[in-house]
């Protein structure tokens, strides 16, 4: 089995005894210019703490929220659209689960599964019972209707905030113990 080739940095070159080396050639030092100083790894990729567009926790809590938002519409419309969105939670459910920095926002799926509920009692704000409206003129002085039975927002509403508050009381309990190494 051979061994691998040794990967070398932009700002490296092959020293005389073959291995990677720093040298003052031109290239070498466009090189740094281009990294602006920062150190690289043998393959020219920058440490990981210098990327600096690593989602914080709260950007995982948020992402987790969308995937528990996916699960509830998908669970709610399974007769039609939730075919369909079951399996965007899924494959969101595994990226996510996969990236160990991201589990710590899994409090978010509990406060997701209230979006969709806020959502209904949004759009029922106005009253539980029937809403008409009118939707034009059939004849001179006669206007036509259309009725619909709109739900009742406030148990919409109750089991949304439970389930948002639900999720950010978890997300705080758990970052607070992780930050004092208890948990």
């Amino acid at each position: 089995m051979r061994s691998p080739r040794p990967c070398i940095s932009r700002a490296s070159s092959i020293g005389p005894n073959g291995a990677p080396s720093r040298s003052s050639s031109r290239s070498g030092l466009l090189a740094v210019a281009r990294s602006r100083g920062r150190p690289s790894t043998r393959c020219g990729r920058r440490d990981a703490h210098h990327l600096g567009h690593q989602p914080s926790v709260g950007g995982w809590f948020g992402a987790w929220s969308l995937v528990g938002a996916a699960y509830a519409v998908g669970f709610v419309e399974i007769l039609s659209i939730g075919v369909f969105v079951f399996p965007v939670a899924i494959i969101g459910t595994v990226l996510l689960a996969r990236l160990p920095a991201s589990l710590r926002g899994v409090p978010g799926l509990i406060a997701g599964l209230g979006l969709p509920l806020l959502y209904v009692a949004y759009l029922n704000r106005g009253h539980g019972g029937p809403a008409c409206s009118t939707t034009g003129t059939v004849a001179p002085h006669t206007l036509a209707y259309q009725c619909t039975q709109a739900l009742d927002p406030w148990p919409w509403l109750i089991a949304g905030l439970l389930l948002v508050a639900a999720g950010v009381v978890v997300f705080v309990v758990r970052s607070r113990r992780l930050v004092r190494g208890t948990g």
